[in-house]
């Protein structure tokens, strides 16, 4: 199961905002009681692939980073991985070719992957974790 969070970033960062950790905050608690997650880091169409890469993993460091250290998550339950831009969920360019700020806005983000009991401890199938049908996570969007 893919859950979407409502953790976006600003541009080129990895910080979370006060609202990215008042949304932290309030799933929290429904994260303790999940057998595996994995925290996908995301970004928008700006920059290189290696650097998209690398801004990725911290996004989702800072997150499992987050969790651990302020809503007692178990390190055990937590993984981390980039996807960088390779998984837009909105475009990051207009039907003309003109940036899209809005569509790019939206790709700076994490999403959690809940893991199946059986699949908490095995690698994870990230192209079949891609293909499960996302979750809207009940909090404001930031």
């Amino acid at each position: 199961m893919v859950m979407l969070s409502d953790v976006l970033f600003n541009f080129g960062e990895a910080t979370l905002s006060p609202d990215a950790v008042a949304t932290l905050g309030s799933i929290a608690k429904d994260l303790k009681d999940v057998p595996g997650i994995e925290i996908a880091g995301h970004t928008d169409s700006i920059g290189t692939e290696e650097a998209n890469l690398a801004l990725a993993k911290r996004r989702a460091d800072a997150v499992r980073s987050w969790l651990i250290d302020n809503a007692g998550v178990s390190p055990d339950l937590l993984t981390t991985v980039s996807m960088g831009e390779t998984q837009p969920i909105a475009a990051n360019l207009q039907e003309n070719g003109s940036d899209n700020p809005d569509g790019r806005s939206k790709n700076r983000r994490v999403e959690f992957h809940i893991l199946e009991e059986e699949t908490a401890s095995a690698p994870v199938d990230a192209e079949k974790t891609a293909e499960l049908a996302p979750i809207r996570a009940t909090s404001s969007a930031i």
